[in-house]
């Protein structure tokens, strides 16, 4: 019996992917006796660096053994130091930052493909497919979206925006980053017209944003980070990822395979799971897929 700590945004800053994650916590409360053997502790983390920080001293002060969670890199990168420092091993199912698994003296275990990979795959994945149009990327003005900023190519045939234009022609390709509330108005604006394609990108794929579409474009679609699960698996963003995390978060050890210095192999009740150097789950690829709702 082991205590795992569970940090994401609650309460006021709370969102889809919030109910995702305890939905997931639920879930496997319900079906694997091996996960219900251990004391649980929830807390807020405010998807933001402090809140992190605040997340992970709670958490380490509370005796946590090990934490999931923080499907906000922000607080994800924040919360760090602190875990380091209690030597408490981390599962982000959902965090994509790529500062993420470059130290060397802690990486978490990460379940996502980073900003970089994910930018490049999506901007090569819309252009190829962008027909006669133009292919635009519309970015919230947070800190968030600026980071995925920062990985995009500087000579690219996408326009980054911050804001809708006035005109839109109907064989355009609009990618959409920010978080779900921006992606959700973004979406209802964009299609008040024709358009030939809407992307989602990492936190803009949420069923907020689905159920804003008014006029559905040619193709709707969001580029994600795939984990497969067969019998307890689903399609919503974020779910595989977190029931895998709180599988490996279940084992009573942790270790690296002789000669290297972070990849590892554990053995789950939802099957084996292998992670490379950098702490990157092995069995995840990006794909682009159209939205069906």
């Amino acid at each position: 019996m082991k205590r795992i700590g569970l940090a994401i945004a609650l309460g006021k800053d709370a969102n889809s992917h919030t109910r995702t994650f305890t939905e997931a916590v639920n879930y496997s409360l319900r079906h694997f006796p091996e996960f219900r053997k251990h004391h649980l502790k929830i807390v807020n983390d405010e998807k933001s660096p402090e809140g992190g920080v605040r997340a992970a001293t709670e958490l380490a002060e509370w005796g946590a053994e090990v934490v999931v969670g923080h499907f906000s890199s922000l607080a994800a990168l924040a919360a760090i130091p602190v875990y380091r420092e209690h030597g408490i091993p981390l599962m982000l199912p959902a965090s994509t930052a790529c500062e993420l698994n470059t130290g060397e003296s802690f990486r978490p275990f990460m379940y996502q493909k980073n900003n970089a990979e994910l930018i490049e795959y999506s901007v090569a994945n819309c252009l190829k497919d962008g027909k006669e149009g133009k292919v635009y990327a519309i970015l919230q003005d947070n800190s968030y979206a600026n980071r995925l900023l920062e990985h995009f190519p500087l000579l690219s045939d996408v326009t980054v925006i911050r804001n809708i234009p006035a005109r839109t022609a109907r064989d355009d390709t609009y990618m959409i980053i920010g978080y779900s509330d921006f992606a959700a108005e973004t979406v209802k604006r964009l299609s008040q017209a024709q358009l030939h394609r809407i992307v989602l990108l990492d936190d803009a794929d949420s069923p907020e944003a689905y159920a804003s579409c008014i006029i559905r474009p040619a193709r709707f679609s969001r580029v994600r980070s795939v984990s497969h699960l067969h019998k307890h698996g689903r399609s919503q963003p974020y779910w595989n990822e977190t029931l895998l995390a709180l599988s490996l978060a279940s084992l009573p050890a942790y270790g690296s395979s002789p000669g290297t210095a972070f990849s590892a192999g554990f053995m789950t009740y939802l099957g084996y799971q292998e992670f490379d150097r950098r702490g990157c789950f092995g069995d995840c690829l990006l794909v682009a897929e159209d939205i069906e709702f």
